[in-house]
């Protein structure tokens, strides 16, 4: 998540940065997220890695469970009076070839994007290791799951805010029973800058009955959309893992996905 340094000027012209900005300190809540996105044309595929903290005061941006399934990231640490934390260095790697690496930048996350390379094939094994920063090392190996789509909705056929949601209407979703679990995400952020995340709304469920209503007590977690508001949504076969390290409870997932824009009502 690179952006611009949080710059506060006082009347006699004196500024702070984010990067002076004291380090939060914990205990803290981890996602790491590492994403495949399906496309309509294969070759525009993206493989993405990223990490988000949230601190367990309220007062801080956090992870909020909204019901047994789902879990709402709420704040931004960019508004915060402390710096988020960091993991360090992290590096991505498949068993097959290819890898992405980046750092931590001046706000103590970062997401980096790459096309194609690194192998993420159904069964291929990916390695994850931070180096350690603020917070400890670690070393994450996930196995790569099947792709799972929905029948309900074609969402990589869909035009930017196609598809409608009603935060009071629940939402039926649809896909061919297989074994395993699916990740819905849902992911708002500013429309000029899509590196500064203001919500994100996950849920993950069985994908053995082959569909899920989601519920308005989930849906009203999201803003409505507006011009200077956009909301992603992905869908796709995951392993969600939890990986427990001295003051962060890390939730892991490894998922193929497909992606589209969405307008939320």
């Amino acid at each position: 998540m690179r952006g611009p340094l949080l710059v506060a000027v006082s009347m006699f012209g004196l500024f702070s940065c984010e990067a002076c900005q004291p380090v939060s300190t914990g205990p803290f809540n981890g996602l790491l997220a590492l994403e495949r996105w399906r496309r309509a044309d294969p070759a525009n595929e993206h493989t993405m890695t990223g990490l988000l903290t949230g601190h367990r005061d309220e007062r801080l941006p956090r992870m909020e469970e909204v019901d047994p399934s789902c879990t709402a990231f709420v704040g931004n640490w960019l508004q915060s009076p402390s710096r988020q934390p960091s993991f360090g260095t992290v590096r991505m790697h498949g068993t097959a070839e290819g890898e992405v690496t980046w750092s931590a930048d001046e706000e103590g996350a970062g997401w980096e994007a790459s096309h194609g390379g690194l192998s993420w094939d159904t069964g291929s094994v990916l390695k994850v290791t931070a180096s350690g920063g603020d917070l400890p090392a670690f070393e994450f190996e996930d196995t790569v799951p099947a792709q799972v789509m929905l029948t309900s909705h074609d969402l990589s056929a869909l035009s930017a805010n196609e598809l409608h949601v009603s935060r009071s209407v629940p939402l039926e979703l649809k896909w061919d029973p297989v074994s395993g679990e699916v990740l819905l995400l849902f992911l708002q952020f500013p429309a000029a800058d899509a590196t500064h995340k203001n919500l994100s709304v996950w849920c993950v469920y069985p994908a053995s009955p082959g569909g899920v209503t989601v519920p308005t007590s989930v849906l009203g977690r999201l803003a409505p959309s507006t011009p200077k508001l956009s909301t992603n949504v992905y869908f796709g076969g995951v392993s969600a893992k939890r990986v427990t390290l001295e003051g962060v409870d890390l939730r892991t997932f490894t998922f193929k996905n497909e992606a589209a824009r969405i307008q939320i009502d």
